[in-house]
C-alpha cells in the first residue's frame, strides 16, 4: 500500500501528486510527503486530499480490493485559500495531530529561502483542528477571537520579524531593496507600524532587550480582550 497526496487548484486545472510506501511513512517518527507546487501554477485556492492505495495488483480474496490504484481509504479535501481578501491573512486549519507536531493551539509557519520570495507564499497561521482554541480559531467562533486574536496576531509579528532579522545579517543591501509584497517588504513594513524602525534597529533592540522588544510589540496591538 501507499499514501497519495494530491493537490488541486480548480482555476488552473493543474494537479500535483507525490506518494511514499506506508511502510516508509510508518518506520519513520518523523516521515512528511512533500508535494512540488511550482511558483506560478496555481492560483485563488487549492484542494488538498490524502488517499491510502492498493499498490500492485493481487489475487482475489472474499471482498477486498484487488486491483493496483484502488483506493482503500480517503481523507477530508482541506481547502486553502491562496489569494482573496487584502485583509485575510494565509490560513490553514489542519490536524496537528496527523502531521505529527505537538499538540499547540496554532504555529505560524515561515518557508523562506529569500527575503524577496513572495509573502503570502512563504507565511501560514496554522490552526490545530484537535484543540479546542484552534478549532475556534478555524470556525471563527467570537468568543475565541476576543479572548485571542490579539494574542495570535502578536505571536504572528514576533515570528515574521525574527525570521526576518535572521535574514537581514550579512545581506548583501541589508533591509533594503525588497520586492512589492515580498516577505522581506512586509516584514520592513512592521518593524516600522509595530515600532517605528528599521528592521535593522528593530533588530538590534531585540538583542539589546528582548523585554522591551517585548512590551513595545504587545503595547502596538492594544491587546482588545472579550472574556465574557
Amino acid at each position: 500500500m501507499e499514501i497519495v497526496v494530491t493537490v488541486d487548484c480548480p482555476s488552473t486545472s493543474r494537479r500535483f501528486v507525490s506518494r511514499l510506501g506506508v511502510d516508509e511513512y510508518l518506520a519513520s517518527s518523523d516521515a512528511s510527503i512533500d508535494v512540488d507546487v511550482p511558483a506560478g501554477a496555481v492560483a485563488l485556492e487549492l484542494k488538498m486530499t490524502c488517499h491510502v492505495v492498493l499498490k500492485g495488483s493481487r489475487a482475489a480474496h472474499g471482498h477486498t480490493a484487488t486491483l493496483s490504484g484502488s483506493r482503500l481509504a480517503e481523507s477530508p479535501t482541506t481547502r486553502l485559500v491562496l489569494e482573496g481578501d487584502a485583509s485575510r491573512f494565509p490560513t490553514e486549519a489542519l490536524s496537528f495531530n496527523d502531521l505529527r507536531w505537538e499538540p499547540a493551539a496554532w504555529s505560524v509557519r515561515i518557508d523562506v529561502d529569500d527575503m524577496n520570495d513572495a509573502f503570502r507564499g512563504a507565511v501560514r497561521l496554522v490552526l490545530n483542528t484537535d484543540h479546542p482554541v484552534g478549532a475556534g480559531l478555524a470556525a471563527a467562533d467570537p468568543k475565541t477571537y476576543g479572548a485571542l486574536g490579539s494574542v495570535v496576531r502578536i505571536d504572528i509579528v514576533r515570528a515574521i520579524l525574527l525570521v526576518a532579522f535572521e535574514r537581514v545579517v550579512g545581506r548583501e543591501g541589508g533591509a533594503s531593496g525588497f520586492d512589492d509584497e515580498s516577505f522581506g517588504s512586509v516584514a520592513r513594513q512592521m518593524a516600522n507600524d509595530h515600532f517605528g524602525m528599521s528592521l535593522e534597529a528593530v533588530g538590534e533592540m531585540k538583542v539589546a532587550d528582548a523585554a522591551r522588544f517585548e512590551r513595545v510589540l504587545q503595547s502596538s496591538m492594544g491587546m482588545e480582550v472579550t472574556l465574557s
